[in-house]
């Protein structure tokens, strides 16, 4: 049996600055825990991502 190989090809790369903004929801209490959401926009106004904290890692650069 022949393996198969991926291919991949990349069409275009940019680099750009992102703008990374921070909401937070919630009071803390059993009925509203405290969720974060963060964006990440181009200074040119588009929303590229959004993840909650569940889903982000936040790395310290120390």
């Amino acid at each position: 049996m022949k393996e198969k190989k991926l291919v991949s090809r990349i069409e275009k790369v940019e680099m750009q600055e992102l703008i990374r903004i921070e909401h937070v929801y919630g009071d803390g209490t059993p009925d509203m825990p405290v969720k974060k959401e963060v964006e990440f926009w181009t200074k040119g106004g588009v929303l590229v991502g959004r993840k909650s904290i569940n889903d982000l890692m936040e790395f310290s650069h120390r």
